[in-house]
């Protein structure tokens, strides 16, 4: 049997209105997402953030997942500029999306392989090889549960990986082994 991932993403302002902060409208927004895909998925009676907010745990490295494993997807939330997405699936996963954008050389040798930094310099959409490639090591080290809790720029990649765009994003999906996607879309 294939393992199902369903990617659920957003503009932030539209999912949003009423948070004060830049973060929290982030967080709200990747929590919103999360709570439609629960009541769509008819998996359970979670109602509203506060009750989501109940049932999520933090692993030690910052991954959240929900406390009743049995019951309940695993899933993951990413935002970046004007959107967020949530990943929620059959089998452990990580998602992280990438606004297209220049970045200083100085991150560039912080996160890219040897390898990577020579694709990047025959690359001719540097920024946007750089995000793709940027995406696909923050997704990879949420799916493994490691954070960015080591060196980027030495990552060997054991796992699969789909990468698309959204407007002038990158997105990436990790999982152990291929999956088959849907891509929901929730606001405008």
């Amino acid at each position: 049997m294939t393992n199902q991932i369903w990617i659920y993403y957003g503009k932030i302002e539209n999912l949003v209105k009423e948070e004060s902060s830049k973060q929290k409208r982030e967080r709200t927004a990747g929590r919103l997402l999360l709570l439609n895909a629960i009541k769509k998925s008819n998996i359970q009676t979670i109602q509203n953030l506060e009750e989501l907010e109940q049932s999520i745990e933090i692993g030690a490295h910052g991954k959240p997942y929900f406390k009743d494993k049995t019951r309940f997807p695993f899933f993951n939330i990413s935002h970046s500029g004007d959107y967020a997405v949530c990943a929620v699936a059959t089998c452990e996963i990580g998602i992280d999306i990438q606004k297209i954008q220049s970045y200083s050389p100085r991150l560039l040798r912080r996160i890219l392989t040897k390898q990577e930094l020579l694709q990047l310099e025959q690359s001719e959409e540097t920024e946007s090889f750089f995000c793709r490639l940027w995406s696909q090591k923050e997704s990879y080290v949420k799916w493994s549960g490691q954070g960015i809790t080591r060196e980027l720029d030495t990552l060997e990649k054991n796992a699969w990986q789909e990468s698309f765009s959204i407007e002038d994003y990158w997105v990436c999906v990790t999982a152990q082994s291929a999956c088959e996607i849907e891509c929901i879309k929730e606001a405008e």
